[in-house]
């Protein structure tokens, strides 16, 4: 019923983004002073992308190496428990009266 419309909403929002983006990137670029700033800028946000995507990925190794660490620690508690009922009872030798 939805489809319909997310899919022309979906085309519809490309067709702006490609032409906001001819748009910006047919203008011209400035004067040397604003691309000095203007490279300022850019290096100091991809600075900051590599930044996150180091502390992103950081804490998705951690998240999985928690995740790893607690099944391992389930896999041991119920194998130990199952061999305790596993294994038939030992049989204690009976003592000889004196």
């Amino acid at each position: 019923m939805y489809l319909p419309a997310i899919l022309s909403i979906s085309l519809l929002s490309l067709f702006v983004a490609f032409f906001f983006a001819r748009q910006v990137l047919g203008r011209d670029t400035g004067t040397a002073e604003m691309q000095v700033f203007s490279n300022s800028i850019k290096k100091g946000a991809e600075g900051f992308l590599r930044l996150m995507r180091a502390w992103v990925a950081n804490a998705w190794s951690q998240r999985r190496r928690m995740a790893k660490t607690f099944v391992a620690s389930v896999a041991v508690t119920l194998v130990g428990a199952g061999g305790a009922f596993a294994r038939p009872p030992r049989q204690l030798p009976v003592a000889k009266p004196i």
